[in-house]
């Protein structure tokens, strides 16, 4: 997630084969998050996501994240969120039906969407709801009478309020045969993930949302289908449905295909400058720190991080941080400051922009130094990923 100028610059010297190889070679390392103090445990992650060093692995954590949404302001213990993003993390690169069986009854998850005390006579839906609709087979592919049944057999699950460890009530569980999605038996939780994870509508709508976390864009039907189809013949296993978007006919083609959000703009941003601070408010600020999604749905993935507001905050962070400590040390060549950037192709309109500053006469070089690093971290390419 971090712009890595000496990396690419290594990478581009070999075939893109080889880049993909090393691309998949991080393995990541899960670590422990910190129990407790919720700003201790977002700080944490910020400094393993933004580390020079971090790849694949780190992005996958964050993607599932996004995908697998919950917010802090829900949950009632700091452990439940160090647990449940331990959780991210140990299946990032594993198996997409582990992590979901883990996530369904992660004790974070249980309270950010009612699933916690839910019991079989009068469940909660909210938890069977989000389950079809944003984590498995997407808006459209469910029923009103699917969420109703699957709301009972999700139900039984409880968190202890003194060791907040989740808990599987069965007097509150509903313990008979019911008809889920045209198929009669005792479901209980895990066979519901399992049916959901068995549906091709599942391995196409995740599919096609890691393709656009990847490449941009979205795939059309058919390739969204025949994607899907792919990834569940290796049984969800995430690894190789990575290493397929990479080797993808079209992934070689994707250039500024969708916009940075905001996690992306402060890694480009901090990648770029050499900075290590890991201030959450920096995040917030440009309307993505973790475990604080807008909706239950998760953060934008369309062109609203472009819109006015964004980019203001985007534009106040590039010129207020810590300006003199970072621009000035630094060479203000335009080819210096534009592969520190990740800048690479350029329209005719920013060349122009770049160019201007090198014929102003009026301003000294270290001004020209501190304009070119604003004008390249709030230029559109670097909006874009």
């Amino acid at each position: 997630m971090v712009v890595d100028s000496d990396l690419i610059s290594t990478l581009s010297q070999g075939s893109y084969d080889d880049a993909i190889k090393h691309v998949l070679s991080d393995e990541g390392e899960v670590g422990r998050p910190p129990q407790e103090g919720r700003k201790e445990i977002f700080q944490w992650w910020i400094e393993r996501m933004m580390a020079p060093s971090s790849g694949l692995y780190e992005r996958m954590v964050w993607f599932w994240h996004t995908h697998l949404t919950t917010n802090h302001s829900s949950v009632n213990a700091d452990v439940l969120i160090s647990r449940q993003l331990e959780l991210l993390r140990t299946h990032a690169l594993g198996n997409f039906r582990d992590l979901l069986q883990g996530f369904v009854i992660d004790g974070a998850l249980l309270q950010y969407l009612n699933g916690a005390g839910s019991q079989a006579s009068n469940p909660n839906e909210n938890l069977a709801r989000e389950l079809m609709e944003l984590f498995t087979v997407g808006i459209g592919n469910h029923t009103e009478e699917d969420i109703k049944v699957a709301a009972r057999a999700l139900a039984g699950w409880v968190i202890d309020k003194d060791t907040k460890e989740v808990q599987f009530k069965h007097e509150r569980a509903f313990i008979s045969p019911i008809m889920f999605r045209g198929i009669q038996d005792n479901f209980d939780t895990a066979m519901i993930v399992d049916q959901l994870c068995d549906d091709l509508a599942t391995a196409s709508f995740v599919s096609n949302k890691l393709w656009h976390h990847l490449a941009g864009g979205w795939l059309g039907e058919h390739d969204s289908i025949a994607l899907g189809k792919w990834w569940q013949k290796q049984d969800l296993e995430i690894l190789p449905l990575v290493e397929r978007i990479l080797r993808h006919d079209k992934f070689e083609e994707t250039h500024y295909s969708r916009p940075r959000t905001g996690v992306e703009f402060y890694g480009a941003l901090r990648g770029s400058l050499g900075i290590s601070t890991n201030d959450i408010n920096h995040l917030r600020s440009l309307g993505q720190l973790m475990f604080e999604p807008p909706t239950v749905a998760g953060w934008p993935t369309d062109n609203r991080w472009l819109e006015p507001g964004s980019m203001l905050s985007r534009g106040s962070l590039a010129f207020g941080i810590n300006q003199k400590d970072y621009y000035e040390p630094m060479p203000g060549d335009v080819d210096h400051v534009l592969d520190r950037c990740g800048l690479y192709q350029l329209s005719p309109t920013t060349m122009e922009a770049f160019n201007l500053v090198g014929l102003n006469s009026e301003m000294d070089d270290q001004a020209k130094a501190f304009t070119r690093w604003r004008l390249a971290l709030t230029c559109p390419e670097f909006q874009m990923t």
